[in-house]
């Protein structure tokens, strides 16, 4: 779904044809990303619900100064 920085947005629907919310992914370009690829999501237009998946590492995560970093990226609410 996600085989480069640009980010791709598609509409889901439900079995009945009618729009229930969206999925945009971003992917990267290389093994060793060391851009924040959540900030490359658009911000939700608010008119259904929307779902993002990317590829990341949070670094406030269990572990991660275990790992190399990878698209590191912030868990904020």
């Amino acid at each position: 779904m996600a085989a480069d920085r640009v980010p791709r947005r598609f509409l889901i629907h439900d079995r009945a044809g009618e729009p229930v919310g969206y999925v945009t992914t971003v992917g990267h370009a290389t093994e060793r990303e060391q851009s924040d690829l959540s900030r490359l999501l658009p911000r939700p237009t608010g008119e259904l619900p929307e779902v993002g998946l990317l590829h990341t590492q949070v670094h406030s995560s269990l572990g991660a100064d275990e790992h190399h970093p990878y698209a590191p990226s912030e868990l904020t609410y």
